[in-house]
């Protein structure tokens, strides 16, 4: 039962994308920085290789939010910013950015339809 007054919607303000340093890109950021730390911490620093395989889940864990947010222009509101987001995700997760953003979004058209559903 609903109380009188209540909001049972999302405000606006909230479903535009943030700038300036944001969630997106201080994932963005960290999944650099993992994964330059997990290859060298292999190389170099003789990591255990399941130290560096945890590491490296994460870090693609990361992109693969990052890339998710990028390809409905959510992940920065600097449009520029969030192509880059979108790109540079894409290339840590071996995707072309385009190429997912059309899947993904043909996916959210056409959700669970055994026809139409690319995933």
């Amino acid at each position: 039962m609903l109380e009188a007054g209540l909001q049972t919607t999302v405000p606006r303000e909230l479903l535009s994308p943030s700038g300036g340093l944001n969630t997106n890109l201080l994932m963005f950021l960290s999944a650099i920085g993992i994964i330059i730390s997990s290859t060298c911490g292999y190389w170099y620093w003789h990591f255990p290789g399941w130290c560096c395989f945890l590491m490296n889940v994460l870090a693609l864990h990361m992109a693969g939010t990052v890339i998710h947010d990028a390809s409905h222009n959510s992940a920065h509101k600097d449009r520029l910013v969030n192509a880059i987001l979108g790109h540079g995700s894409a290339l840590m997760l071996g995707f072309a950015f385009p190429v997912f953003t059309r899947v993904h979004l043909q996916h959210h058209a056409h959700v669970n339809d055994p026809e139409n559903d690319p995933d």
